[in-house]
């Protein structure tokens, strides 16, 4: 995922940063490692105005100061390590940070101009890395298979990770082979078969089995 900020406060500087980031990648992620970029190069105790069209963050850094955010809660939401990095850039710099919501592709043109200049970001190699073990408000991180930590709710990943096993598992029976040949050349997507067999409005498991099979 590509991102990118643009220095607005005196555009004849023609100040801006690209990139791009890897791992549990999302359009927010993307414009929190923007915000994240753009707040490591503030000088301290200033005063920060940041303009962004993704709600999403907005809704999440102005409830990262609810008290009823208890560090359980907070370890459930998707890139908590970015947010806590977030929090360890404000503290640390003593910086005043206010987000301000732009709709997007309304013709703003330094929204416009962000737009372009993220999508460049996308073709970068130099992927943005972080550190999280010097941040104060988490001393621990789990990770998979030794390099990836995971910055997701722990009990949904580690859940869904166990579930693959078995699914795969599964698959391994002699008699499920054509199943597995069609998941292995992505001619089922179990993603949306998965919803449809748990919404589906037939009461015979056997019916809605043909009806998936038919539709793929």
């Amino acid at each position: 995922m590509g991102y990118d900020w643009i220095f607005s406060t005196d555009l004849t500087a023609n100040i801006n940063y690209l990139g791009s980031c890897k791992e549990w990648a999302s359009s927010t992620k993307a414009e929190l490692v923007a915000i994240i970029t753009a707040l490591i190069v503030c000088p301290s105790q200033s005063t920060v105005t940041i303009y962004t069209d993704s709600l999403s963050c907005i809704n999440t850094f102005n409830n990262l100061k609810s008290p009823k955010l208890s560090t359980r809660r907070f370890q459930k939401i998707n890139n908590c390590a970015l947010w806590n990095t977030l929090k360890h850039i404000i503290n640390e710099f003593k910086l005043q940070v206010t987000l301000i919501k732009v709709k997007a592709h309304s013709g703003d043109s330094l929204n416009d101009a962000a737009d372009i200049l993220a999508k460049s970001g996308c073709s970068s190699k130099e992927y943005m890395n972080f550190n999280f073990h010097h941040t104060k408000t988490q001393t621990c991180h789990l990770q998979f298979n030794g390099t990836t930590i995971i910055d997701r709710n722990i009990r949904k990943t580690s859940k869904r990770m166990i579930n693959f096993q078995y699914f795969e598992r599964h698959l391994a029976h002699q008699n499920l082979q054509i199943i597995k040949d069609y998941t292995l050349n992505n001619i089922i997507d179990w993603e949306y078969s998965q919803l449809w067999f748990k919404y589906n409005s037939f009461s015979q498991l056997g019916m809605a089995t043909v009806m998936v099979i038919n539709r793929l």
